[in-house]
């Protein structure tokens, strides 16, 4: 996930991606138990790149692989530590035949340290970073809210985009390229930093806080009329106040002494809870985000993925894109872009390629092959091209 999605952003904003593929370890995602021709996540996180099919473990292989990287801006690898460097492609090698190369790695703990040589993905990286430990019920510490998320692949790989940015800004003064490793690990810390600080100044103070906002109340998601329908508010000062108990019919409220500041309503927030709780279970949640905002309280109603897509504000915005793929049999909506440009248009969109697809056009564009070169490396199985020896 974190591969993809890294050098997809790049792809989506017009970079000449290249995946490199190997038919006898193929990628993951490519095996769809469905018999799809070409899965839904293949098509929807390698858009607009362009596969190669290669063996990268044989000599000459290796050595095309290295004519490539002398002209390329960066490359991405996300295997698990050593695994680069033991293909002979470390940072220090690929920086003699390229100075300003930029190599870019993730794992799921890093290089360094005790923990180096061990695999782990999404769910075992939150384990072991105390994320998941947070992610629970505070009444009942068995009941865990830490699902099937892929947490945090996809937000490493846009962090890890940011920074291989800041590289290549930085090239354009040094004329030298980087090695960046990111372990997702120390993504999840970020995250989670300022309740490890907290928790080593007061020992067992911090612990999963559920529906309560440690500095006000009421803060949290509250239940609204149908069925598993739910908004989020957050009260963060006496106006705020005075607009909810308003709303609610409750005006009386904003006198009482148990809610008249926000450490009352603090300490009083079980009462203040059920009090806005009684309220909004009444109405629908758009009712309420609409009615609180109008007063200046920060409220939005609770939305699922397919009510997404049809938000007046998210398509005003032009937030989403289609992706089509020839094999796939349907379309796929996707996010357009991660930042709106002013003298910038959105790059043309093309569909995921199939294992291998651009393997010929690769080799005679950016390697000057011809096709009796290239013709003798497919027969020996050093180049892949897709349809020729290749299982999709």
């Amino acid at each position: 996930m974190f591969g993809a999605e890294l050098s997809r952003q790049f792809a989506d904003y017009g970079a000449d991606v290249i995946k490199i593929e190997n038919a006898n370890y193929p990628d993951g995602l490519r095996q769809s138990k469905r018999g799809a021709k070409i899965p839904a996540s293949v098509a929807w996180g390698h858009r607009n790149k362009r596969s190669l099919g290669m063996d990268l473990r044989s000599t000459e292989g290796a050595d095309l692989f290295r004519r490539l990287a002398a002209d390329a801006d960066v490359v991405v690898a996300n295997f698990k530590p050593g695994t680069l460097a033991a293909m002979g492609f470390s940072y220090e090698t690929l920086a003699e035949i390229n100075p300003g190369i930029i190599v870019a790695e993730s794992s799921a703990f890093g290089s360094v340290g005790p923990w180096r040589t061990r695999m782990g993905y999404g769910p075992l990286v939150r384990a072991a970073s105390g994320v998941s430990a947070l992610w629970s019920y505070p009444d009942d510490a068995e009941l865990l809210c830490d699902g099937s998320t892929v947490y945090p692949d996809h937000i490493a790989g846009h962090l890890c985009a940011t920074v291989v940015l800041s590289a290549l800004a930085a090239r354009r003064r040094t004329g030298r390229g980087a090695r960046i490793e990111l372990a997702q690990s120390d993504v999840a810390l970020t995250h989670i930093g300022a309740s490890i600080a907290a928790e080593s100044l007061r020992p067992g103070s911090v612990v999963p806080s559920g529906n309560a906002h440690p500095d006000h109340a009421p803060s949290g998601v509250f239940p609204c009329a149908g069925d598993d329908e739910w908004c989020v508010i957050t009260v963060r000062s006496d106006d705020d106040w005075a607009a909810v108990a308003e709303a609610a019919g409750r005006p009386e409220l904003i006198d009482d002494p148990r809610f008249a500041s926000p450490s009352a309503r603090r300490t009083h927030r079980a009462d203040v809870d059920q009090i806005v709780a009684a309220w909004t279970a009444s109405q629908a949640p758009r009712r309420v985000a609409d009615r609180l905002q109008a007063s200046g309280v920060a409220a939005a109603p609770m939305l699922r993925l397919p009510e997404l897509l049809d938000d007046e504000h998210l398509v005003a915005r032009r937030s989403y894109t289609t992706v089509t793929h020839d094999l796939l049999g349907t379309t796929l909506p996707a996010t357009a872009r991660a930042a709106a440009f002013a003298a910038i248009a959105d790059p043309p969109s093309r569909q995921a390629p199939v294992a291998g697809e651009h393997t010929r056009e690769i080799c005679r564009e950016l390697l000057g092959m011809d096709d009796a070169e290239i013709d003798r490396l497919a027969d020996a199985g050093v180049l892949q091209p897709a349809g020729e020896g290749v299982s999709e």
